[in-house]
């Protein structure tokens, strides 16, 4: 980014398919404009995760049945 831009927009293009693959991992960091250094700050970095949703996981409960007292 630029001195004093506050905002900037960049597009991912994701293909929407019906292939299983592994959830992608990309890396956003701000760096300064000049250097090209990464700003020092615990949130100058994040993750983005871009999961897969063609095989969704499976939920359940070991028990059929679950007893509990209204007290508690």
């Amino acid at each position: 980014m630029k001195a004093k831009e506050t905002t900037r927009k960049f597009h991912i293009k994701v293909i929407d398919d019906n292939e299983y693959e592994p959830d992608k991992d990309f890396f956003v960091s701000l760096c300064d404009y000049e250097t090209k250094e990464q700003l020092i700050g615990a949130d100058t970095k994040c993750t983005v995760t871009i999961l897969d949703e063609d095989q969704p996981g499976i939920i359940g409960f070991r028990d059929r049945n679950i007893k509990v007292r209204r007290k508690d």
